[in-house]
């Protein structure tokens, strides 16, 4: 049986993946990118975080992302 798991997806306190307005040329809406700035910190990530984000790695024969 194929398996399917979803990991490094950010969701805001009140249930939304993307902010309003999300359109074709705007994917993740309006301001939506703040969602994932604990990814892509600019000093870099917290220990905690490499550690969640390499769970959601290790051992998955294939990534896809958009």
């Amino acid at each position: 049986m194929t398996e399917l798991r979803v990991h490094d997806f950010a969701i805001s306190l009140d249930g939304y993946g993307a902010g309003p307005a999300q359109a074709v040329d705007a994917p993740l809406g309006v301001g939506g990118e703040r969602l994932h700035e604990w990814l892509f910190p600019p000093g870099g990530r917290h220990p905690v975080d490499e550690r969640f984000v390499a769970a959601g790695v290790d051992d998955v024969g294939a990534t896809i992302r958009e």
